[in-house]
């Protein structure tokens, strides 16, 4: 039987959460992590240390897989065109009427929680498609027996998606070393603030527990 789905449940994508906000939470994070570092944390590496932290908290676009995307025909839900010449705002039959469509599943590579984010670039019409955990879905309604035509409906679609990823990615450029230059700076101050006390506790002239 052949699935039945809305063409309206798709969400718009690039347009929950600002760039902006995105990043001052990442920075938060990075402070929050490095104040909750122990004294045995700093006994690794530390520039490794600070790589991991900083490169856990930079956003990063995710990465459409074009190579690997997958098709399948599926009957989709639209509305039911309303005659412009009538005054009535309903009629008697139903409100939908099916229509076959080809549903796209694009692979993705990285944190699919970007595609709701807004990049500091954007226009009026961000594209629609569903968000799962490695892969995205959208559905074109097939309005033509010319495969060139709607091959051409298909990539249009991941081309606005891959347009907007485009502006994260510059939208992220030199961030990479500003989130660096936090997480160094404040590992280095919670290093420092831990090694102070830790000394004042020793110089007290008392058996220090466990040594």
């Amino acid at each position: 039987m052949m699935r039945i789905s809305r063409y309206d449940d798709e969400e718009l994508l690039f347009s929950k959460y600002g760039w902006s906000g995105v990043v001052r939470a990442n920075e938060e994070k990075i402070k929050e992590i490095a104040a909750e570092k122990g004294l045995s944390d700093f006994d690794r590496d530390f520039d490794e240390l600070v790589d991991d932290l900083a490169k856990e908290y930079t956003p990063e676009a995710p990465v459409l897989l074009t190579d690997e995307v997958s098709v399948d025909r599926i009957e989709v839900e639209v509305a039911r065109p309303r005659d412009p010449y009538s005054r009535r705002r309903s009629f008697g039959g139903p409100e939908t009427i099916r229509k076959n469509a080809v549903e796209v599943t694009v692979p993705v590579e990285g944190d699919t929680g970007f595609f709701r984010v807004q990049p500091a670039t954007s226009d009026s019409a961000p594209p629609r498609a569903r968000v799962a955990e490695d892969h995205l879905v959208f559905q074109v309604i097939i309005e033509t027996d010319d495969k060139d035509e709607l091959r051409a409906s298909i990539n249009e679609r991941i081309a606005k998606i891959e347009k907007y990823l485009n502006w994260m990615r510059q939208s992220a450029e030199g961030l990479a070393s500003r989130m660096q230059a936090l997480a160094r700076s404040e590992l280095e101050h919670r290093k420092k603030q831990l090694s102070s006390a830790d000394d004042l506790v020793k110089g007290l002239g008392f058996k220090v527990k466990g040594e």
